[in-house]
């Protein structure tokens, strides 16, 4: 849970792999605790990737 709220974009990695580094750690979660299923949606884990982008990606969040 710990890597998901303090999650850090990596530039070098890009959007679709950080996407899925997001994703990995929510099935960890759920993996550890089955009740922690509902405590990240997909809405919740994509405001924190585009939280966590450079101000150079604002084009791309302003298009979601």
């Amino acid at each position: 849970m710990i890597k998901i709220a303090q999650f850090q974009f990596d530039e070098e990695a890009g959007l679709d792999s950080a996407w899925s580094k997001l994703m990995e750690y929510h099935c960890k979660l759920i993996g550890a605790n089955e009740i922690m299923k509902s405590t990240y949606p997909d809405p919740a884990l994509f405001l924190i990737l585009t939280k966590s982008l450079p101000p150079a990606y604002k084009a791309t969040t302003d298009a979601f």
